[in-house]
């Protein structure tokens, strides 16, 4: 189907009942399926005893699940518009419960990787990207944000769900019954397939009908005002002609002044194609130059300190036992995470609309510090309040960090090549967490403690803040040249010679 039928036309000020109803299924299903790869860690200890696999091995199958369903986004979006949303849904709404149904009868942990880390982390990348598509194209630009501030709350009300229910499921069936048990819960997603199929239908006919009555009207007018046209013309067609009467050949352009200016345009676009595919492609190329230098800031700003915190959440429970907690108290710490990390993500929104003097890389940076505080605290905890703290904190610098991150880009980075910078930074961010994960597990196995890896998380925020703060300085002094007259010092030679003049 052609995206032609989704997208919503400016006079629909008022959404109907039948896009909140829309609205509320997209969000349900990416609570239901996104949620799942941030909380996936639960089941962390319990694999690894399932399975009889080592940490590294264990830490890639979340690892992957994670940068697939991130890095995959960008292709998600360009099938998506190649084979439209209905397809796309039913395909992912097949994939995400298939890959965990098949991993019932998986006796080695490396099946895992492709089970659920490919097969399910593809299919929750294309739902994520569908949930976002959804919400672009059934509402007006005024309503978006407010409506994807709730679709993001989703995922963290499922972060504070899944652990409860993923222990009683562990408890009771144990790892291969929870996959099975997971994977009947995610054919849900088929009831959101059948639903956005009606809406489509429901909205291709709604706008048909509204399109018939717009002609009907538009004939009517027109009948009405024909023979006044009808006189228009022919009083402007005689006054030319009688104009041309009196004009040498070659100076009768009376009349094709537009058609002149028309093939003047074309011959201009047709010369400037080339031209602006070069463009196009510098644009790109322009983001690996010192054209955008606090891109690269910001791109390797964000490269350290994301993957680095999306891989502690995947160990926090090994993590809380290798401090001596019991597993109950490591999947009630996502609790916590999850709440601050859910408010969290209002703060860069609050603060573009409140402190609009505040500097987009400002808050980013913050967020950073916080994760440098989080790592020392769950560093020196000896007891599990100090350790609840260390893990809401890291909550809260991951909620934050990432929407600062894309309101930061959306500043520095023009529009045109804003949806290239955006893909590559959730490219690069998807793909090295995948390779930290198996990384910090690798460390823990080879030295028997997680001093090593908290360390590393913390030189990486820290490396994080710094780019932060270079890319503010970048700006500011961008900021400055830009305000200053190119011609300054001309101008002050020139003042001072008229100064001595006078004198």
């Amino acid at each position: 189907m052609s995206n032609k039928e989704y997208i919503m036309t400016e006079n629909d000020k008022y959404p109907d009942a039948n896009c909140w109803i829309g609205f509320i299924i997209v969000c349900m299903v990416t609570m239901l399926d996104f949620g799942i790869i941030f909380t996936f860690g639960a089941m962390f200890v319990d694999m690894m005893e399932a399975f009889e696999s080592d940490r590294s091995s264990t830490a890639t199958v979340q690892s992957l699940l994670i940068g697939i369903s991130l890095s995959f986004s960008v292709l998600s979006g360009a099938l998506i518009s190649q084979f439209g949303l209905t397809k796309a849904t039913w395909v992912s709404s097949f994939l995400v419960p298939f890959g965990f149904l098949v991993s019932f009868f998986v006796t080695k942990i490396h099946y895992l990787y492709i089970t659920i880390s490919a097969i399910s982390g593809i299919g929750i990348a294309t739902i994520h990207v569908i949930s976002i598509v959804v919400i672009q194209q059934m509402f007006p630009q005024r309503l978006q944000p407010i409506c994807f501030a709730i679709h993001g709350t989703g995922v963290n009300i499922a972060g504070i769900l899944y652990p409860l229910l993923i222990e009683r499921l562990l408890d009771t069936y144990g790892v291969h019954g929870t996959f099975l048990i997971l994977g009947g819960m995610f054919m849900n997603s088929f009831a959101a397939s059948i639903l956005l199929s009606y809406n489509t239908r429901y909205r291709k006919v709604n706008s048909r009908q509204a399109e018939k009555i717009k002609c009907s009207k538009n004939t009517r007018d027109g009948a009405n005002s024909k023979a006044e046209s009808d006189n228009t013309v022919s009083s402007e067609t005689e006054h030319i002609c009688r104009a041309e009467d009196h004009m040498l050949p070659g100076d009768k352009t009376i009349g094709n002044e537009n058609t002149l200016s028309d093939e003047k345009d074309i011959t201009e676009r047709e010369d400037a194609g080339p031209e602006l595919e070069k463009r196009t492609y510098l644009s790109v190329l322009s983001l690996l130059t010192k054209q955008y230098k606090m891109y690269i800031f910001l791109f390797l700003a964000s490269a350290m300190c994301i993957p680095a915190l999306n891989t502690f959440l995947g160990l926090t429970v090994d993590i809380f036992v290798w401090k001596g907690f019991s597993v109950s108290q490591a999947l009630f710490s996502f609790v916590p995470f999850n709440v601050f990390s859910l408010f969290s993500k209002f703060i860069p929104v609050l603060a573009k609309k409140y402190l609009k003097r505040l500097s987009c890389f400002v808050l980013p940076m913050c967020f950073c510090i916080i994760g440098i505080l989080s790592q020392l605290l769950v560093y020196v905890s000896a007891d599990y309040i100090t350790m609840l703290v260390g893990t809401s904190l890291v909550g809260l610098s991951l909620g934050g960090v990432f929407p600062a991150m894309l309101i930061a880009g959306a500043k520095i980075v023009s529009k045109r090549a804003w949806p290239v910078a955006s893909g590559l930074l959730m490219t690069v961010i998807g793909v090295l967490s995948s390779g930290l994960g198996p990384v910090f597990g690798r460390l823990r196995d080879n030295n028997g403690t997680y001093t090593t890896t908290i360390i590393t998380i913390g030189i990486l925020q820290a490396a994080g803040a710094l780019l932060y703060m270079l890319a503010l300085i970048s700006r500011k002094n961008e900021f400055t040249k830009n305000r200053l007259p190119e011609n300054l010092p001309q101008e002050m030679s020139r003042l001072k010679e008229i100064d001595a003049e006078r004198v």
